[in-house]
């Protein structure tokens, strides 16, 4: 089982919401993957979403988001922090296709694995 947490951001600029996600993908998953998980990734994550409530240790009630994945598909990376792709100059997840993929904020229907 692997376990990470990934964010997503709705709205204009100057007002976007965050909205945090735990992530769980039981099996075994490809080392390319595991290793393309690292903070400030552009990733697409497949699978079922679960709201789980919890009782914390002072009583108080809450509720947790998490989505369990599949271990190859489930998870894709496709692009690598903006700090990498800057040293690097290329993306750490090829695209199928021989065209080289659009940066993370340029991504196109085509490139979406869904």
């Amino acid at each position: 089982m692997h376990k990470f947490s990934l964010y997503t951001a709705d709205g204009p600029k100057d007002e976007k919401k965050f909205s945090w996600f735990d992530v769980v993908v039981f099996g075994d998953m490809p080392q390319f993957k595991l290793d393309a998980i690292v903070k400030g990734a552009t990733a697409f994550v497949t699978g079922r979403l679960e709201v789980r409530e919890y009782e914390a240790k002072d009583g108080s009630k809450g509720k947790q988001v998490q989505i369990t994945a599949d271990s190859f598909n489930g998870v894709n990376v496709v692009a690598p922090p903006k700090e990498k792709r800057q040293e690097q100059g290329s993306l750490v997840s090829q695209p199928r296709s021989s065209r080289p993929a659009a940066p993370a904020d340029q991504i196109t229907d085509e490139e979406i694995p869904f």
